[in-house]
């Protein structure tokens, strides 16, 4: 019996830590007009090389620069192959370099509108930078005086920073997210949160409040998207909820009361 209570209280003590920590900051009282509480800008992080084929020692620094007048993008339809042929590469540069890729990436998900960055020939060697996704490059080149290619992956980290959102329902939930400037798709998560709680197709009306706090995730200074919503309350003329997400990160992460009761064991 005793192990249960001390595992319960300390579940108990994690989740008042977390509520605690994002509760500091999230809750003030102010008087400001809807929107972002906090939008911390990112710093550009040094990539992280992952893989590579006979790969040189230095990752070309893609994001060392804002303006790229050599980059371009994958055509519709448009094979990779094709792509170096326009940009001065022979076929047969072409298909030494590509066989060797081919091994790492599978060519044939490239996706139309990728960006492909163009490095300017170099001491016998050229190159290209495909950007898979973006915290993920895939470099490519060869050394034209005797067709060995060489090829590596570059990671870029993600940054995360928190950010708190807040809106005041006018017309619709999805409307006053828009105010707040936050991306409406993330009121789907606010709803899954107070699911058991609130029939927001039903329930929600002119004047409800609502709060967030998410983390905002950056790779090379530019947002990519966000996390799970980490904490929320949301605000009517007959109730106030308010969840915590603990852990804030993992498989078995939930949603909580303040007092440390699942939200999911109240039903509508």
């Amino acid at each position: 019996m005793w192990p249960k209570i001390a595992l319960a209280g300390s579940v108990f003590a994690g989740l008042l830590l977390s509520f605690c920590a994002v509760m500091l900051f999230m809750w003030k009282p102010n008087t400001q007009t809807p929107g972002p509480l906090v939008d911390q800008t990112a710093q550009i992080a040094e990539p992280k090389l992952l893989t590579g084929r006979l790969a040189s020692s230095r990752a070309f620094p893609l994001a060392a620069t804002k303006s790229k007048p050599n980059t371009f993008k994958l055509g519709k339809g448009q094979h990779l192959a094709a792509f170096l042929s326009q940009h001065g590469w022979t076929s047969q540069e072409a298909k030494s370099a590509l066989d060797t890729a081919k091994n790492e990436i599978n060519l044939k998900r490239l996706r139309a509108g990728m960006s492909i960055q163009v490095i300017p020939e170099k001491k016998g060697q050229k190159k290209i930078v495909l950007q898979l996704k973006p915290e993920k490059d895939y470099e490519l080149a060869i050394d034209t005086s005797s067709l060995k290619p060489t090829t590596q992956m570059i990671e870029y980290p993600i940054t995360k920073k928190k950010l708190h959102y807040r809106g005041l329902v006018r017309l619709s939930l999805w409307e006053s997210a828009k105010q707040a400037g936050m991306p409406p798709a993330m009121i789907d998560q606010l709803a899954d949160v107070f699911a058991w709680q609130i029939d927001f197709a039903k329930e929600v009306r002119s004047g409800d409040r609502w709060k967030i706090s998410v983390e905002r995730h950056y790779v090379r200074g530019k947002v990519v998207g966000h996390g799970p919503i980490l904490a929320a309350q949301f605000e009517s003329d007959h109730k106030k909820l308010t969840a915590v997400r603990y852990p804030q990160s993992g498989e078995d992460a939930r949603y909580y009361f303040p007092d440390g009761r699942s939200l999911e064991s109240l039903f509508l």
